[in-house]
């Protein structure tokens, strides 16, 4: 055997175990990103479990009912036993159950959940009593007459009367805020309005 042999076999020697040797870096190296992944994964379910638990209401859970009348714009707040049923919901799960139980409740227009956590739920129900004095206000919204409830923010009556449509006697300034006192008054109002 000749020195260019041995030479060339020597260094096919070293090639083959520093290839090697990177081979297997490289093998390791990919199994500790894969275990980190996995980690990673583990991680984030444990933090989504503990993050869907603590939305949950419990039985030390605060229940505060909220009644907004739309007759007259009060607000009251109560605050309500929790009912066993409402325990271990989520916010999905109870806003169906509350809005399950309005739908029964007379009077009621609707609710909506204002706070949502395991200390403490505020439902606030919106209601509306045809029996009780109505109160209604006239605004102007983008140049159109628009009818409030006595609340003076939800909208009873979107109308198609223009601002610049009204009779020339009658002052805008005058409309805003302008109070009615029933649904009569107010329907014969808005008929003056549009003829």
């Amino acid at each position: 055997m000749n020195k260019r042999t041995i030479c060339i076999t020597l260094f096919s020697c070293i090639a083959c175990f520093l290839f090697g040797l990177l081979l297997g870096n490289q093998w390791k190296l990919q199994e500790r990103k894969e275990s980190n992944r996995n980690s990673e994964v583990v991680a984030e379910k444990d933090s989504l479990a503990v993050a869907y638990t603590e939305n949950r209401i419990l039985p030390t859970t605060e229940y505060i009912l909220q009644r907004k009348s739309l007759n007259d714009g009060s607000v009251s707040r109560t605050v309500l036993n929790l009912p066993e049923s409402f325990v271990g919901m989520n916010r999905g799960e109870f806003l169906s159950a509350i809005k399950e139980a309005i739908a029964e409740k007379e009077n009621t227009l609707g609710c909506s959940v204002l706070s949502f956590s395991s200390e403490r739920v505020v439902v606030e129900e919106t209601e509306f009593n045809p029996d009780e004095e109505q109160r209604f206000y006239l605004e102007v919204y983008d140049d159109k007459l628009v009818v409030l409830y006595g609340d003076k923010k939800t909208i009873y009556l979107e109308t198609d009367i223009m601002v610049e449509d009204l009779p020339a006697e009658v002052d805008i300034r005058s409309l805003d805020g302008y109070s009615i006192s029933s649904e009569q008054e107010l329907f014969d109002l808005l008929e003056a309005f549009s003829s």
